[in-house]
């Protein structure tokens, strides 16, 4: 298993994202709490090249341990992103 965190560990921003790579998929866990926009997109890039560089074709996300705390600007903005931009490489 390896460890990804994508927030410095000092912050209340901690998010953390492990995963293993097992036999037909990858296995990625989330857990922290990311609290504001910049979090998220920071998370769901690091999820994207956690995909990207084992090259997974199937993958299952267990976001049971994330709690976000986001505004309804925020929530609004979020949805509209991956609207616009579903593979979300640089958030816009």
């Amino acid at each position: 298993m390896i460890v990804i965190t994508s927030m410095p560990s000092n912050s209340q921003h901690v998010f953390e994202l492990t995963f293993e790579k097992r036999a037909r998929y990858l296995f990625v866990k989330g857990k922290g709490n990311p609290k504001n926009l910049q979090a998220v997109f920071d998370s769901t890039q690091a999820l994207v090249k956690i995909i990207e560089d084992t090259k997974a074709n199937l993958f299952l996300l267990d976001y049971s341990e994330v709690i976000t705390h986001s505004s309804n600007v925020d929530v609004f903005n979020i949805t509209r992103l991956y609207d616009a931009k579903p593979i979300l490489h640089d958030p816009v």
